[in-house]
């Protein structure tokens, strides 16, 4: 920041035409990240205007800065001049009837967040970031784009009209919901709801879910980590990611796991006095259990290939945990808890 744009900030909060926030404001885009595109276009009206008063065009530029930068602190918004706004809308409401509410959701290198709540019902916040010119025309894009729909038992939300757009959703932990959500670069992050149906899936994000009751639940990414903390008919697949699994004891709910990923880990702690039935195979890696009461019926390894396959001695196998892993060149750790 130059000597006399300080002088010219100190006058200007002295007169009031600013206030305090306006002045912090100037002096954090003079010092900062804004700081040439700033000082480049004091310099031009300096230069142009070498036949006027100077030091008033160059008073004249930090008053509209000024204003320009408290209006965005003010809405909470991340301000990048000409480029993009945050906007974000709230919703909430009830579902209707007695049938098991169904929700969507589609966002592009967005991330999703689903929660409880206390309440019924449900509540929505988006973050959406707008391209624009100015913040008007960014409110007016979201206006008019139809991204969430409430028809009777069915939520959708649809992002994917917005890039990086954030969701956050809260639930009540008391109402069973079917989830179907696909976003091509973000992550997921879902704790302590109820699904009869769940499905995620995301092109390169992270997925992690914990204590989650799912009927059935199929989660699926190509590169990223999958964690999973709950019980359910599981299906899992990545293609280069980790897989990180904690099947926890649920009465009432079938509970079996088929794991599948070409290059990563896979992790799966087990309540190892439910396991009736492992089948784990590996290409080029290994396979180590470590659970007792056990028997191996197969236990095959030829060059770098392994498959185990091991069944529970006595006792009712239908009422019991089964679980398939599967990894090409990555290592399968089963472990009872």
């Amino acid at each position: 920041m130059l000597p006399e744009e300080k002088i010219i900030i100190e006058r200007m909060l002295a007169e009031g035409k600013i206030d305090e926030e306006e002045a912090d404001s100037l002096i954090q885009v003079l010092d900062g990240r804004d700081n040439q595109l700033v000082q480049k276009n004091i310099q031009v009206e300096r230069t142009k205007g070498k036949t006027t008063n100077n030091m008033s065009s160059t008073e004249d530029k930090l008053l509209s800065l000024g204003n320009i930068i408290k209006n965005f602190f003010q809405n909470g918004d991340t301000f990048v001049p000409g480029d993009k706004y945050k906007v974000i809308r709230n919703f909430s409401g009830a579902f209707p009837g007695n049938s098991i509410p169904q929700i969507s959701i589609f966002s592009n290198n967005g991330n999703v967040s689903i929660r409880e709540q206390e309440g019924a019902g449900y509540k929505l916040e988006l973050e959406l970031m707008v391209k624009a010119k100015e913040r008007e025309e960014a409110e007016r894009k979201v206006d008019e784009t139809s991204f969430v729909k409430l028809v009777g038992e069915k939520l959708e939300i649809d992002c994917r009209d917005f890039q990086g757009a954030k969701v956050n959703l809260y639930l009540s932990r008391a109402q069973l919901y079917r989830l179907k959500s696909e976003i091509h670069n973000g992550a997921y992050y879902i704790e302590k709801n109820r699904y009869e149906e769940f499905e995620v899936v995301t092109k390169n994000g992270m997925i992690t879910v914990k204590d989650v009751d799912a009927g059935t639940a199929k989660i699926k990414s190509n590169n990223g980590k999958i964690d999973f903390r709950g019980c359910g008919d599981l299906d899992v697949s990545t293609n280069n990611g980790m897989i990180d699994i904690e099947l926890q004891e649920k009465e009432g709910i079938k509970t079996s796991v088929n794991l599948s990923t070409y290059n990563g880990k896979c992790t799966v702690k087990l309540p190892a006095k439910k396991v009736a039935y492992l089948d784990c195979k590996t290409k080029n890696g290994r396979v180590n259990l470590a659970i007792d009461n056990l028997n191996f019926t197969k236990n095959k390894k030829a060059g770098p290939s392994q498959h185990i396959i091991a069944e529970k001695m006595g006792g009712d196998k239908e009422k019991g945990i089964y679980c398939q892993a599967e990894t090409k060149n990555g290592v399968i750790d089963i472990i009872g808890v």
